[in-house]
């Protein structure tokens, strides 16, 4: 027999019983001239009932209730707190996202300005270093052109002359009104010390020819920047 049928036939059963007890109570009550029995028996359970069931269901429910009531000040409160702390980790999430998507752009313009920088260095003579001066608060080399300059982005190294030692890679910003200079902009300090001297002589805009140099700027074949390690015994800038 299925859980269904025997849950109909036990409740049938309650049922049947519990009727006949009721009209046998009330039958046999009447017989005796004395139905107030009846009721009184019926009041009782009734009152046994409410005692037994009800009012202890109705206490659980008032305590919950109360319970619910008290308690929603300080889960409005706990809401406020989990609302604006969601609000701060979007914050910091779009901020994350925004800061990648700028080192994103700023890698791509990098990857092309360095492929650039190799191939307009190529096409021309490389230009020979003149004087240091600054230029809006920049240090800014002056180079002298014996042909046709470079176009704006060709990228050189700085070495010194006599060590071959790299300083930095510049790169070419403008080109003079006669087309026999060039400005070159440090796009890559890689001897911090050597370009705050550097700045130092920018003041008097001094000749630095002497004791510096350009060199082709070339990548390698993952991409990344040649030469960029010290080589020889670096002299210093002459002072």
């Amino acid at each position: 027999m299925s859980r269904a049928k025997r849950q109909f036939w036990k409740t049938f059963g309650t049922a049947v019983l519990t009727l006949s007890g009721l009209v046998g109570t009330y039958v046999t009550a009447a017989s005796v001239g004395a139905t107030w029995a009846f009721w009184v028996i019926g009041a009782g359970g009734l009152g046994y009932a409410s005692i037994s069931v009800i009012i202890p269901r109705s206490y659980r429910m008032s305590v919950e209730y109360t319970n619910r009531i008290t308690k929603y000040p300080t889960l409005l409160h706990v809401n406020a707190e989990l609302r604006e702390k969601n609000e701060g980790l979007s914050a910091l999430n779009e901020e994350a996202l925004r800061e990648r998507m700028l080192e994103y752009e700023k890698g791509v313009r990098e990857g092309i300005g360095r492929a650039w920088g190799t191939v307009a260095a190529l096409v021309t003579t490389v230009p020979e270093i003149s004087r240091v001066i600054k230029d809006s608060g920049a240090v800014v080399l002056t180079a002298r052109c014996s042909g046709e300059p470079p176009q704006p982005g060709a990228r050189y190294l700085v070495t010194m002359r006599h060590s071959n030692a790299v300083k930095g890679v510049v790169e070419v910003r403008q080109v003079g009104h006669s087309r026999r200079s060039v400005q070159l902009l440090c796009v890559n300090p890689v001897d911090e010390d050597f370009w705050i001297r550097l700045a130092e002589k920018a003041e008097f805009e001094e000749d630095v020819s002497q004791s510096v140099k350009l060199v082709r700027y070339e990548l390698k074949d993952d991409g990344s920047e040649y030469p960029l390690s010290v080589q020889g015994v670096d002299e210093g800038l002459v002072e």
